[in-house]
């Protein structure tokens, strides 16, 4: 890895767990801080291809992630107001989220960023019977990509 891409890869760090300690305090991922991720994003696709298509696809995989996930929220969110929920399930944040981070790990990879992130919070929430039962999604998120990008830094993915 050369020097920018440690750079970029403590930043991402920092703006990860950033966007944690947000969703934790305040159950929401600022706008500013998705921005900052997808900025840096686009930053780390130029340092690994420096060829001008590179933004291309990452604007690509963003937007593609984007539609996905936005249709997913909004079949989940039907559903749930269906059965009398209340509350949206998926946030805003948390799908600017996964935009910001296709621009990262490339559409397959925040597939899987998402897989692990809910696996996580399965996890969690079977240990956690008798506590609350809803959680902020981004320190998930978070995880999952940090596992994701440690994969394909290290060639494992």
């Amino acid at each position: 890895m050369t020097l920018a891409s440690w750079a970029l890869t403590i930043l991402l760090a920092a703006l990860l767990t950033a966007i944690t300690v947000s969703d934790l305090r305040q159950t929401r991922i600022p706008n500013l801080l998705n921005l900052a991720l997808a900025s840096t994003g686009l930053a780390w696709r130029l340092v690994q291809r420096p060829e001008p298509i590179e933004i291309a696809r990452a604007l690509a995989d963003s937007f593609l992630v984007l539609a996905t996930f936005a249709v997913m929220s909004w079949l989940i969110w039907s559903l749930r107001r269906l059965r009398g929920a209340r509350d949206a399930g998926l946030g805003m944040g948390d799908l600017k989220f996964l935009a910001a981070a296709a621009i990262w790990c490339g559409y397959t990879g925040t597939l899987l960023l998402y897989g692990l992130a809910c696996l996580g919070l399965i996890i969690v929430s079977l240990m956690r019977r008798g506590g609350p039962s809803e959680h902020p999604f981004g320190p998930y998120l978070a995880a999952g990509f940090l596992t994701v990008h440690g994969l394909r830094v290290t060639g494992a993915l």
